[in-house]
């Protein structure tokens, strides 16, 4: 069975980032305050793990995003290595929601989204743990 079959046969429909974090809950909170994400569930068992979405109130297939405590697999400080990149409409109005909530944005997006050479308008902000979200917006 090649790539494609395979795909075609168990027809992914979702990814799910898991950040390491230092408390799952606050951050949990944190997102579902300032981001507008909906708490799924917090088991703070073995560490913590946590699942929110954004999306499914609307009626679309939600967007997921899962915390899990980083003592529980390290043993150590997380790295905060990469970043999450996450679409989205009207990213303008985004960002003025995003800074009047008093979220971090990064110094480069000061002014608000900037169109890169690759068409899309982005801009990123750090979460409360220092995790990069980077929103979005295709053109058009």
């Amino acid at each position: 069975m090649n790539a494609e079959e395979l795909t075609e046969k168990h027809q992914f429909y979702g990814l799910q980032p898991v950040l390491e974090v230092a408390d799952v809950a606050a951050t949990a909170a944190w997102y579902c305050e300032k981001l507008g994400f909906t708490l799924d569930f917090v088991d703070m068992t073995r560490g913590g793990h946590a699942r929110i979405s954004i999306g499914a109130q609307a009626g679309k297939s939600p967007q997921r995003m899962r915390f899990t405590g980083y003592r529980r697999r390290h043993g150590s400080e997380p790295t905060n290595a990469g970043y999450t990149y996450i679409h989205c409409h009207r990213i303008d109005e985004l960002f003025a929601a995003y800074r009047a909530q008093g979220v971090t944005i990064r110094p480069e997006y000061a002014n608000g989204p900037v169109t890169k050479p690759y068409k899309l308008r982005e801009f990123e902000i750090e979460d409360c743990n220092g995790h990069i979200l980077l929103f979005a917006q295709e053109p058009g």
